[in-house]
């Protein structure tokens, strides 16, 4: 979707001409307000391989020689996996949905009036009467967001500059007006709080966190979902979550953990507050994966993730759940699995492959040779039939099919 389109619709939608009475009590004043300055924190610094790996004999529940894997040189037969969950359906009438209409099945009435009552609260509570935001005002104010990450200057002050002067923004709403909004702009009761939850260091948007969570998880979720790491932009220094993850597009920001399908639509998500330096028993990637995975039971959901969630005890977990799971695996979490080393499956050349099966637990490994060695685990399905992909030849220049 068009950020571009859905900016400009909302605010056409919500018609942002004010008169001019309106506009002249606004502009009484272009001198900025003085601001107290926040105290800077350092940021976290993360990898991906800050998760603790956990060899897989250490998650072994009981004694019993079951527990243990059992690997097998042997072709993996693929269960059944035939869908059995609800699919997303079409719109009953032809009518499609606005971008503004869309925005708002995730941004509620409901919501809006908890930022506005909120805020008008926080404003009488800090300079002794309300701002008077409206809802209306609130819808501005996310409208020119919108238009201000299209259309991006160095200052926000810049956006009201004669010589910078920019219509979409400046034209909606008079600088002190949108200073005063977002220096009062609150979600939640200060004064409502207890010290319990203050101990979540996102208590201040818990409620619009939680609002916005229960509209993904209104979505009718996708026979395949994908459960993956997310990058908020973010370079600010007053933030407590704020991280730096090395080798990311967008190193600096906030890491969300997402569960979303092929076609980009988010089902569940949770804001990564940093580590608490407690090692679980299962890991915090697959704690993650079945945090996110609240789907329907036994309907043989497809599940995918990288080598960070990818673990044995967690293709066990959701198989109790009737779900299936693919991804890359870090070669300490597939203890005694019988597979060629990196240099001899190297020798065999490009698409050579290696597999095993975990008889437990019916889990397929397999290991195969691209630009380097690749292991993959699975519940779902194993090495055969083999088939062809179309890979850079690197040697030769061009694109070649390899098995």
């Amino acid at each position: 979707m068009s950020l571009h389109i859905l900016a400009e619709d909302l605010i056409n939608r919500i018609n942002c001409e004010q008169s001019e009475d309106e506009l002249e009590d606004n502009d009484d004043s272009d001198e900025d307000e003085d601001y107290e300055t926040p105290q800077i924190e350092e940021p976290q610094m993360e990898t991906e391989d800050d998760e603790y790996d956990i060899p897989l004999v250490n998650f072994a529940t009981t004694s019993t020689s079951s527990c243990n894997p059992r690997w097998r040189k042997r072709k993996f037969t693929s269960p059944d996996s035939v869908f059995l969950g609800a699919t997303p359906q079409p719109p009953v009438s032809a009518k499609i949905d606005t971008p503004y209409e869309y925005f708002r099945r995730f941004t509620p009435g409901s919501m809006f009036n908890n930022i506005v009552s909120n805020t008008n609260l926080y404003s009488t509570q800090k300079c002794g009467k309300p701002i008077n935001i409206s809802n209306k005002e609130l819808e501005q104010v996310i409208g020119m967001y919108f238009y201000m990450g299209l259309v991006k200057m160095n200052s926000v002050q810049l956006y009201w500059e004669t010589e910078t002067f920019y219509p979409p923004v400046a034209g909606v709403m008079s600088r002190n007006r949108f200073q005063e909004i977002l220096a009062t702009l609150h979600f939640v009761n200060n004064l409502a709080v207890t010290e319990d939850d203050k101990k979540d260091k996102l208590w201040k948007l818990r409620p619009f966190l939680y609002q916005m969570k229960e509209c993904c998880l209104k979505l009718t979720p996708t026979e395949f979902v994908c459960i993956d790491e997310m990058m908020c932009q973010f370079r600010g220094k007053t933030s407590k979550i704020r991280i730096y993850l090395k080798g990311k597009p967008h190193p600096w920001g906030f890491k969300i953990w997402a569960c979303t399908d092929p076609n980009g639509f988010l089902y569940d998500f949770d804001v990564y507050q940093g580590g608490t330096g407690v090692r679980t028993e299962r890991g915090q990637g697959t704690d993650v994966v079945l945090k996110l995975t609240s789907l329907p039971v036994n309907a043989n959901y497809k599940v995918y993730a990288d080598n960070f969630f990818t673990s044995i005890p967690l293709l066990k977990k959701l198989k109790e759940r009737g779900m299936f799971y693919t991804g890359t695996v870090r070669k300490n979490r597939l203890a005694g699995c019988p597979h060629f080393e990196d240099k001899e499956l190297k020798t065999k050349g490009r698409g050579a492959l290696d597999y095993s099966v975990e008889e437990n637990f019916q889990i397929a490994a397999v290991k195969w040779e691209d630009n380097k060695s690749v292991t993959m685990l699975s519940s779902l399905t194993g090495a055969h039939p083999v088939l062809e992909a179309e890979r850079w030849d690197k040697q030769n220049s061009h694109m070649s099919r390899f098995p």
